[in-house]
């Protein structure tokens, strides 16, 4: 989890420039990568709107201090 978690850093702090009081728009929250990420934004005061793939995803981003939740919906047609 440690090469996770450095990934994550790096990805937010260098290669995203992301500073306290901005806004981060965060897919797929309740994933591996999307849990290190929100954790890592609340530590470094960033504002995260994330988004998630349905209402059974949802518990898995509680607690993870984001701003607001989005559920997205995909319907395939046939």
């Amino acid at each position: 989890f440690y090469l996770q978690g450095l990934t994550m850093i790096y990805a937010l702090r260098e290669l995203g420039n992301m500073k306290a009081g901005q806004t981060l728009l965060l897919h797929s929250a309740a994933g591996g990568c999307g849990s290190f990420a929100l954790g890592i934004c609340k530590k470094l005061k960033i504002n995260v709107i994330a988004t998630v793939g349905n209402d059974s995803k949802v518990y898995c981003t509680a607690g993870g201090g984001m701003s607001k939740l989005i559920i997205c919906y995909r319907y395939l047609h046939d």
